[in-house]
Formats: C-alpha cells, structure tokens, sequence
C-alpha cells in the first residue's frame, strides 16, 4: 500500500497557514478561466509543492502563550462575593476607615467590581493601597495588578513589580505567577538574576501549569531565559509527574526528535501515549502517524487506525483526513470510498486543504460519490486558494475538470466556489 510524503515537517511547531490574501471580489482571473470574471485563484505562479495525498504532521510542540497574567485568586471569589453582598456595608466602612485591613481590601474588592458601590477603580485603588502599605498580601497583588493595566492609576512597570514582588515575598503564588509572566515579557526587572529567581520559585512552588510554563520557556528560549533542552526536560519532567497531558506530549516531542536527549522513540510513543489516553488530540494523531508509517517501529494500520479515528472524531482535520485516506486504500480497514469521502468532508468544510484536494479527486473520478464535474471544480480550486500544500495540484485538477465542462458550468462551479470558501475557507481550519 502507499507510504505518502509528509509536506512541510517542521522540527519543533508546525502551523497550518493560508498564505492567501486575495480578495474574493478580485477583478483578476487565471488563465483558465478568462471568460468567467470573479475566479478565485489569479494567474500567478504558484509556489505550493505537488501534492502526493500524503498528510502535513500535526507534529509537535504548540506554543503555549505566557502572556496573560495570573489575577488575585488565591481566595474564594464566590464566598468573597457572597460576603459583601451580606455584610453591612456602613460597618465595613467604619472598620475599613479604622485601619482593619480585611475591611480595607473587601472594600477594594467591592469598588474594583461594582458590588454594592459605584464601580470606580480609583477608589478600589485607595483601598487597596491602604491595606497593602499595611503588608496585605492579596492587597499588594491587587495593586501591582492596577499600575500594571493602569486601571485607577498610571500605568507603571516598575510600581507593578515592586508591589508585586511584595506579595510574591510572602509566599502569594498568584503574585509570583504574575511577576513570572511580567518578566517573561521583559517587564518591571531590571536585574535578570532576580528575574530568574522568581521564575524559579513561582514553578517551585506551583502546580503542573507553572512547571510546564518554565519548560516552555526553556525550550523556545523566551524572555529572559536561554534555550536549554536539558532544562526543559527537566520542568515537563516535573508538570508530567502530575499527570499533565500537555508535559506528556512535549516529551513524546523531545524523545522523538532527540532534543537534548539522544532519540529514542520507545521513550516517545510511552509519553504520547500518556497524553494520548487523556484525549491529547495531537499525541492521538502523532501515534496514529508514526504507527501508520512505520516510523521507527513496526507499521500497525490497525494501532494507527485507532488513534487517527481519537483524533478525528474530536473535529482535529489533520485525523480526519488521515483516516479518509487508511479508508480509500484500505490500511487496516477494508476498503471504503464512501467513508474516505465522509472524512475526507469533514476535513475539507475546516478548511484543510489537502482533504478539499482529496474530496476534489474523488468527485471527479465518481469514487465513493456520484461524478460531479462541478463539485470537483469547486473542492480543487478553493485548495488551490490557499496557496500552499496541494495548492499546484489543485489548480492543476480545475484545469483537467473545466476542460470538461461547458460555459454555464463553470460559471455555476465559480459561483459556489465563493460560497463555499466563505464557508470552508482557511479560518475555519481546526487548531
């Protein structure tokens, strides 16, 4: 049976872009279709690689974004809701005027929200102020928060940091987590032995979240830290220890491709295994290719099967079509051309490109549909659309299927084409 071509293995993120950008209401038209204005695809050379109708690994690392800060949250939001919906609120204010520092930040708390009170940040501020200059560690957090969005104040890197380190000193995740993502930007330091300490002690003492975040780190080399595979093991060692499904498939990834580490892929499909039992929709796929392939291990259509059917029945278009094709040549399941096109669908309204390529094929060659030279037209020209992977076959397909048609079908077929890439364009891709 067929062994495809991978396209566009990437070594450590692969993204599945449209390069594009042509307006559907263009005035210019291909070669082909000069007498049909409105085409989608401009006659220009095309620089997408023939497709053989292989698959583009969905292989390996994803970033994950360190950019949105964490908030105050190490109380209970509700109970605390609860609490000044319930309490009298003129006590509260005679208490908080009295310098009780609980009172002061519940008061904060009610200004910053709205509840009971005018929503008004500068007065959440005041409040906040009073009981951090006091040592309130929720309070302090509260505070660096504002000088850091400028909500009640001017925005401030530097009083965000002060604050901040304030409560992160007496032990607040949050507010180390939040000094973490900070310097991860390059904000509010100026001391980058300092920046890595706190680094290192919000991922100490935080969960798999915080330890898989440090892994990141050193593994793409961000913000203020170099790129250290042996570091990053390190940290996904310790998220993965935790039962992160995420930390599981990173080192699938490093065991893999050797990354700091000598290759070892019974290492790998341990860990995508892992992160694939919990629903990791890309350590499903990644086993399902590998074992599909034979890629270092013994080629298991069966094993393959099952993994790609995981991640396809979870919307991953990448599976979807993986599976469409085991079906069209029969690896590990008889034959189907009918359920190859069905996934292949699936696929193809997501906007993945190969499978619209794929769909485009069976249509013209009437396999597991009725032949509809206007349906093929449509499937291959919006691939050929998208500039990329199969993006020269596919023009090459349009031009075969046209050669057939008449005038009024080609019209028809540029028609739905427009519908049918506002529809299943590439933005609908799945992630």
């Amino acid at each position: 049976m067929r062994r495809m071509t991978s396209l566009g293995l990437g070594v450590r993120c692969i993204q599945l872009r449209c390069s594009c950008s042509r307006s559907l209401q263009s005035s210019q038209v291909s070669a082909l279709d000069l007498h049909y204005p409105g085409a989608i695809c401009p006659d220009e050379p095309n620089t997408g690689s023939a497709i053989i109708p292989g698959m583009l690994r969905a292989f390996l690392i994803s970033l994950v974004l360190l950019a949105c800060p964490v908030h105050a949250e190490s109380f209970d939001e509700e109970a605390m809701i609860k609490h000044v919906e319930s309490v009298d609120l003129e006590a509260l204010m005679e208490d908080a005027e009295q310098g009780d520092i609980e009172a002061q930040f519940a008061l904060g708390f009610m200004y910053a929200f709205g509840k009971r009170v005018q929503e008004d940040y500068t007065e959440a501020v005041q409040w906040f102020r009073k009981a951090a200059e006091q040592g309130h560690a929720l309070s302090q957090l509260a505070l660096g928060d504002a000088y850091y969005e400028g909500k009640g104040v001017p925005e401030d890197d530097a009083e965000a940091s002060r604050w901040l380190r304030k409560a992160a000193e007496q032990g607040l995740p949050e507010a180390q987590s939040y000094l973490n993502s900070m310097y991860a930007k390059g904000y509010g330091f100026e001391d980058y032995a300092e920046a890595v300490r706190w680094h290192l002690k919000a991922a100490e003492q935080g969960g798999a979240r915080a330890h898989f975040k440090l892994g990141d780190m050193y593994a793409y080399g961000r913000g203020i830290f170099p790129d250290d595979d042996t570091e990053a093991i390190r940290w996904y060692l310790k998220a993965a220890e935790q039962g992160g499904a995420e930390a599981h498939f990173r080192l699938g990834g490093i065991y893999e491709l050797g990354m700091g580490i000598p290759e070892d892929v019974t290492e790998a499909i341990r860990w995508y295994r892992k992160a694939a039992e919990q629903g990791h929709v890309r350590a499903q796929f990644n086993l399902g290719y590998m074992y599909a392939e034979g890629e270092r291990i013994a080629e298991d259509d069966t094993e393959a099967i099952r993994w790609y059917r995981k991640a396809a029945e979870q919307g991953f278009s990448p599976a979807q079509f993986r599976l469409g094709e085991m079906y069209a040549f029969g690896a590990g399941t008889p034959e189907d051309d009918t359920e190859a096109v069905r996934w292949y669908r699936k696929a193809a309204e997501q906007g993945f490109s190969p499978a619209q390529y794929n769909l485009g094929t069976m249509y013209a060659q009437g396999e597991g549909v009725v032949k509809d030279s206007i349906q093929a037209y449509v499937w291959f020209n919006i691939a050929a659309a998208q500039r990329f992977g199969p993006a020269a076959a596919a023009q090459k397909g349009k031009e075969r299927v046209a050669n057939g048609m008449t005038s009024a079908q080609i019209a028809e077929a540029q028609k739905l084409s427009r519908e049918y890439w506002e529809a299943y364009g590439p933005r609908h891709r799945s992630k």
